[in-house]
């Protein structure tokens, strides 16, 4: 299974290298959180599985509302699709 892993986040500018390092996006990528769930729920290849280390350790360092967006938005591609995993570490 296909592994996305994000760690020592400590705001979203940390999560795009990260990102890019380890899936293709396409050309038009946006690098909003908008781009970010129309990737993870419908142009990667599943099934996906996506951790994010030290993700409590990123609650504090990016601030509750950058946190819970992001969060939001790793959820919502994961209910998106059937062959998707979460974990938070």
């Amino acid at each position: 299974m296909p592994m996305i892993e994000f760690s020592n986040l400590r705001s979203l500018d940390d999560l795009w290298p990260q990102l890019e390092a380890q899936v293709d996006l396409p050309l038009h990528f946006g690098y909003n959180l908008d781009a970010l769930f129309d990737v993870l729920s419908t142009d990667l290849e599943g099934p996906l599985t996506l951790v994010w280390h030290q993700h409590e350790a990123s609650r504090t360092a990016m601030g509750e509302d950058a946190y819970i967006a992001l969060l939001m938005t790793f959820e919502d591609a994961a209910n998106a699709r059937m062959d998707m995993e979460l974990h938070l570490q």
